[in-house]
């Protein structure tokens, strides 16, 4: 089991493996973060730029994102769950 600090924000692993036999294996892990809320500028709210112009980042844009008195005020809040499960062959 662990447990991370990174700042404010919590998240909590776990996880086992079981050898049912020489050749296979069974592996469980779970992870769930807490929720980390981010309180920002939106520097996109008020660019005509696409989202193609995002990825291709075409220097004609350049001056189109930062942030400016004319963005949006944002809360952001997530957390997050995952399992996994896997299957190990050995070949020997």
């Amino acid at each position: 089991m662990n447990c991370r600090l990174d700042g404010e924000a919590y998240d909590f692993t776990a996880g086992l493996a079981y050898q049912y036999s020489r050749r296979l294996g069974l592996e469980f892990a779970a992870m769930y973060a807490k929720s980390n809320p981010v309180r920002g500028k939106n520097p996109l709210s008020n660019t005509e730029a696409t989202a193609l112009d995002l990825v291709l980042d075409a220097p004609s844009n350049q001056t189109a994102f930062g942030v400016d008195a004319n963005d949006q005020d944002i809360l952001l809040d997530m957390h997050q769950w995952e399992i996994t499960m896997g299957i190990s062959l050995r070949f020997d």
